[in-house]
């Protein structure tokens, strides 16, 4: 499961690697739409500023 930080800038970047396409960007930043997340750690990877893990 992926949590959101306060150092997220809401880039998106997150949500165009997601190989489930599960995340969906909202006014708070990227949010699961589905338990489905196989934690492959895609988006973790490839924030810029570490606001998700």
């Amino acid at each position: 499961m992926i949590t959101i930080s306060s150092a997220c800038t809401k880039c998106g970047i997150c949500i165009e690697v997601c190989p489930m396409y599960i995340l969906r960007m909202n006014e708070n930043g990227p949010k699961l739409l589905s338990n489905a997340c196989i934690s492959c750690g895609h988006c973790v990877a490839v924030c810029p500023k570490s606001g998700i893990g």
